[in-house]
């Protein structure tokens, strides 16, 4: 049996009764490694931050109706070095272990994996597919590049009409509800035409992008398309002013696909 040290260095701070590595089903591994990272630094403290937190993780399992881990016991080791790691993987799936590795920062997987492969055949990450799928359902990196040769071959230089443009919307007025509760709609006895507010174009120049992206994935794809105009009118025209931009760009003398919607 191997001794136990401490609760503090415990997933879950799990009680000595609890606690068993020849009983435990799942073993934790930290690895409180950094090497690669080069700009948000601290990987090496997220074994440690992942611990303390487990602390307040509720241990109930409402749809269960117990703690899991009284059934299926947790052993956490002592933080290792990566070095280490394939080694005490092997040694873990030996003892018909479930490893459960803290990092730490990416490049530690392979040393993790090397263990696998050699006990497992056909072996494969399913988050290398989930990966490669999301790069073939958003637009590529290299999307800002080609706009910019684009408008440079097209001389989009020349067809902008620069300067900011206002944007009209119809609304009713002197509108009655005579039966709150039947009626549903107000019947209104004029129309009037007024500015949309800042909030509104955004939008519109938000959903512009997200249509301008399809058949991509719309939530990454649409933030490299802004981006990627952003880069445009500030290259060609100085202006790197969101609300500005997309002004615009709306601007039905630039976008002729955006007539239908804003006039």
């Amino acid at each position: 049996m191997r001794k136990a040290k401490g609760k503090d260095l415990r997933f879950l701070a799990v009680e000595d009764q609890y606690y068993n590595y020849e009983k435990s089903k799942f073993v934790v591994i930290p690895i409180p490694f950094e090497k690669t990272t080069t700009y948000g630094k601290g990987t090496k403290n997220g074994p440690a931050a992942i611990l303390e937190a487990s602390k307040q993780v509720e241990e109930f399992d409402e749809e269960l109706g117990y703690e899991p881990y009284k059934k299926a016991w947790i052993y956490t080791l002592e933080p290792l070095s990566v070095q280490s790691l394939t080694s005490k993987v092997q040694s873990l799936l030996k003892d018909k272990k479930v490893p459960v590795i803290l990092g730490g920062e990416h490049s530690i997987t392979p040393y993790a994996i090397k263990a696998f492969a050699e006990k497992y055949k056909n072996l494969s990450l399913v988050s290398e597919f989930i990966r490669r799928k999301r790069e073939l359902t958003r637009l590529s990196g290299k999307f800002k590049k080609c706009l910019l040769e684009a408008a440079e071959q097209l001389k989009i230089k020349d067809k902008i009409v620069i300067g900011k443009v206002g944007f009209k919307k119809t609304v009713g007025t002197n509108g009655l509800v005579k039966n709150i509760d039947k009626e549903q709609s107000t019947k209104f006895d004029d129309k009037i035409s007024i500015n949309k507010d800042r909030v509104e174009v955004e939008k519109a120049y938000y959903d512009f992008c997200g249509e301008m992206s399809s058949p991509y994935a719309k939530s990454d794809s649409s933030k490299i398309i802004k981006s990627s105009i952003r880069t445009l009118f500030k290259k060609y025209w100085n202006e790197d002013n969101e609300d500005v931009i997309g002004q615009m760009v709306l601007n039905p003398n630039n976008n002729p696909a955006i007539i239908s919607k804003e006039t």
